[in-house]
Parts: C-alpha cells; structure tokens; sequence
C-alpha cells in the first residue's frame, strides 16, 4: 500500500512537471516574437517601425516622440529592428517567464483538462491579440494577491518577479498605466489589510525600479519618464471616441451576462471573507471596462484559471 501511494506521489510530480513546461512553452511561444514581423506596405507597419526607429536614433519618448506607445513597443508589434531587438527579445521573455509564474501559482490543485484548456484555448488563442493579452495580466497578478491570502504564503521572491512587469507593461503601451496602477494600489492595500506589510513593500519598490531599469535600458532619460505619461494623456483622452464604430449588440448582451456571472460567483461564495470579495470586485471592476473589444475580453476571463478556482 505505500509502494502504491509514493507511486501515485511521483505520477502526480511528473504530471505537474509535464504541465508546467507545456504553460511555459506555450507563455514563450505567446509573447517572444520568434519569428519578428519586417516591415511592409501599410499603415501599422508604418508607425510601428517609425517607433523602433526612434528608439534606435535615441529619440526622447515624452518630448521629441508623443504617443500612445513607448520604447519597448516592439514587445506589440513584434517588429522587427536591428537596434530594439535584443530590448524586444528581453522584454518579451521578462513577461512571458511572469505570466507563466502568475498561471503557475493559480493552478494549484486545479484539475489537468483545465490547465490544458488554457494553455490551448486560452493563452495560445492570444497569439495575436496583444491587447487582451498584456490587459489579462494585471488581473492575474491581483488574483494571485488573493490566493496568496487564502491558500497558502507564497515566497517574496515570486511578487518581486510578478510585479517587475507591471512596471514593464506601461513602456510599451502606455495606456496600461491606469489599469497597472490601479491593480498595483488595490494590492497594496490588500496587503496591508492582511497584515503583509513586507510584501507590500515589495510589490511597490520592484514595480517603480522595474520601471526605471527597463527605461534607462531602452536609452532613455528618467527625467523625461514623468512626461512620457503626461504628454500622451490628450491622446488617450480622445482615442474612444475617434476610434469607436457600431458593433453588434450581441457582444454588449454576451459580455453583461458573462460579467455579471462573474460578480454573481463571487457574492456567493461562503470561504471567502467580506474584504476579499470587495477586492475581487475591484479587480475586476478595473479590467471589465478597460477593452472596447468586449468578446475578447470575455474569452479571456473566461478561460481563466480563477473560474475552476472560484
């Protein structure tokens, strides 16, 4: 009988293993441009390159460049640059390894068909869908918050990695910031709440000299950081509107019923503590408006691994 069970033990140690390294295969394939779009004929090739070019000539983001995006915006496109590869190739590979640690730290003791549904109709779904992609991961991050107050104390070390790319995330769309900011302060706050000043400590100082780092990485000035964001926020302020068309009310019906379900699973769970489930609102809360593209959005969170967990 205990010949049997340590067996079982090791099954289940080379099953997890095995799924590990199919998360973080499928994390690399998502996010490291391996094969790196060049440019062409049309209008995205056009402003994509134009940044990476301005990157390469040491253009100031902020001051000489003003846009909605910053100097690791290759991390988006996947374009191509002699100059920004290897800050592209860094980047990509920075994220990557912290969205399979958030994914890693959430399946535990999830069932396999479900962590083999995310890696396959989930996470690789996003290939091409960067926008969906890099605004799920603050949302991970303040799950794993949650997780970590309730089933178990993950290390220091593993939010020292998670939160880093929150301060990546802002440098190549910076449109991120209000959701990386937001998901960074309601964390924060859990912390405290909770008692875990020390993680709070450290959610805080990785995420600003994460930012500073990648920044000066990128041959920028950290004078000119502060004006990166506050120059871009006119553009940002007027973006919904010059880009908004008329779509089908069926996306508006599925993505209320979808979010609603969402809210409705948290309210009604018994395990959880009352500051817990205003924390999960509000995570949510700052991510369900945060995508005009509501189905892809939805598709999302729905295969995320929060919804087995909840």
């Amino acid at each position: 009988m205990l010949r049997r069970k340590n067996f079982n033990v090791r099954i289940r140690s080379v099953a997890n293993i095995i799924l590990s390294a199919i998360l973080l295969m499928t994390a690399i394939a998502v996010f490291v441009p391996l094969s790196p779009a060049m440019p062409a004929a049309n209008l995205d090739s056009a402003w994509s390159f134009g940044l990476n070019q301005s990157v390469a000539q040491g253009l100031s983001f902020g001051k000489e460049i003003i846009f909605t995006f910053g100097p690791y915006t290759s991390i988006y496109t996947r374009a191509y640059n002699p100059s920004t590869d290897f800050i592209m190739l860094l980047g990509s590979i920075c994220l990557a390894l912290s969205y399979w640690a958030c994914c890693a730290l959430l399946i535990k003791g999830v069932k396999w068909y479900w962590i083999l549904s995310f890696c396959f109709f989930g996470l690789a779904s996003l290939t091409y869908n960067r926008d969906v992609l890099l605004f799920s991961y603050p949302l991970l991050v303040g799950l794993v918050c949650f997780k970590n107050a309730h089933n178990g104390k993950f290390s220091p070390y593993y939010f020292a990695i998670l939160f880093a790319s929150l301060g990546l995330l802002p440098l190549v769309k910076g449109n991120t910031l209000i959701l990386c900011a937001a998901i960074e302060v309601l964390c924060l706050v859990f912390f405290i709440v909770n008692k875990q000043t020390r993680l709070a400590l450290v959610a805080l100082l990785t995420s600003l000299v994460s930012m500073l780092f990648f920044w000066s990485l990128s041959g920028q000035s950290v004078a000119n950081l502060p004006d990166y964001f506050i120059n871009m926020a006119p553009i940002i302020s007027g973006f919904t509107e010059a880009m908004a068309v008329n779509g089908s009310t069926r996306e508006i019906v599925f993505y209320l019923i979808t979010a609603i379900s969402l809210l409705i699973v948290i309210s009604i769970q018994r395990q959880i503590n009352v500051i817990s489930k205003i924390f999960l609102f509000c995570i949510y809360f700052c991510l369900l408006p945060s995508r005009p593209v509501l189905s892809d959005t939805v598709a999302v969170m729905s295969s995320s691994p929060v919804v087995p967990y909840l």
